[in-house]
């Protein structure tokens, strides 16, 4: 799930597991968002040999806590992607995803802009109000550390519901020796 909190043996392991699996896909997930362009270059590559190897397809799927799953993406398909995840004005969980606006235009030329700026302006703008979700400090703390966001989710929820939390307090009590 989290490929940025496995060491190296692990991921081979898991990696030849997964070869043996009726799955036709095995993903590259930077669950956490912590994840550098170089990190998923490498870890592209040992991704898709376990997966081109074993007759499936290699797929990356990547979070912008640290504004990374956009080069994140484009690291990964310039070494071997056959898949890539993205979604309309990087919507997803926490920090969000990959965004499709910027994505289409990187694997396709021929892909219209408009069409989706339209779709995000009239179905996509009106959900962000309401769930929130992109990058905020909170997010890039807890992709900072490698952590999972759920705390930074929390205060996400608590700030929405009133609650005033200074975003320095929220490191001091959350992240200080971790980052």
């Amino acid at each position: 799930m989290a490929a940025s909190t496995l060491d190296e043996q692990t991921i081979d392991r898991a990696l030849e597991d997964f070869a043996r699996t009726q799955a036709d896909v095995i993903y590259l997930m930077d669950s956490f968002g912590a994840l550098m362009p170089r990190q998923v270059e490498i870890l592209s590559e040992k991704y898709r040999q376990a997966a081109h190897t074993s007759g499936k397809l290699f797929g990356i799927h990547c979070h912008n806590n640290l504004q990374c799953a956009f080069a994140n993406t484009i690291a990964a398909i310039a070494h071997g992607a056959d898949i890539a995840d993205c979604t309309f004005a990087g919507l997803g969980k926490g920090a969000g995803n990959c965004p499709t606006e910027m994505l289409a235009k990187y694997v396709g030329r021929n892909y219209g802009l408009r069409p989706i700026l339209k779709t995000i302006e009239n179905f996509i703008e009106p959900m962000k109000k309401h769930f929130r979700w992109g990058f905020d400090y909170p997010y890039m703390m807890s992709g900072l550390s490698n952590r999972h966001p759920r705390i930074a989710m929390e205060f996400e929820k608590s700030v929405s519901g009133g609650v005033k939390e200074s975003i320095v307090d929220f490191y001091d009590s959350n992240f200080k020796e971790d980052i």
